[in-house]
């Protein structure tokens, strides 16, 4: 995956991204993996933030999950996290990974559709 412009969050698009793409290569898989970006700046959790809110966090959570099968499948945090912040930072990027299963299902269906 070549990475065009820095913007904050790439690690988590690349793994959706990747993800999409062997789907859409029909491989089969157990389930969609997307990837989210959670940090913590000026004390406000923030999913998939930007390369300005990224450059004020002082923490960060990089999280990939099959929501369907209800398993993580990588977490890599970086910063001091208490228990409570970084449990609700998982489930924040939790839902977000969830959300973002559903764009990549809904495309790769419109996609196979238009072949």
């Amino acid at each position: 995956i070549m990475v065009l412009e820095k913007g904050g969050g790439e690690a988590g698009a690349a793994i959706t991204a990747a993800s999409a793409a062997l789907a859409d290569a029909g491989l089969e898989l157990r389930d969609l993996t997307p990837g989210c970006h959670v940090i913590r700046a000026d004390g406000q959790l923030l999913l998939d933030p930007g390369a300005g809110e990224t450059a004020r966090a002082d923490a960060s959570l990089l999280l990939a999950a099959m929501p369907t099968a209800q398993a993580v499948t990588l977490v890599a945090a970086e910063g001091a996290w208490s228990g409570a912040e970084l449990a609700a930072a998982q489930q924040l990027a939790l839902g977000g990974c969830a959300q973002l299963r559903e764009a990549v299902r809904g495309a790769l269906i419109e996609a196979a559709a238009a072949r």
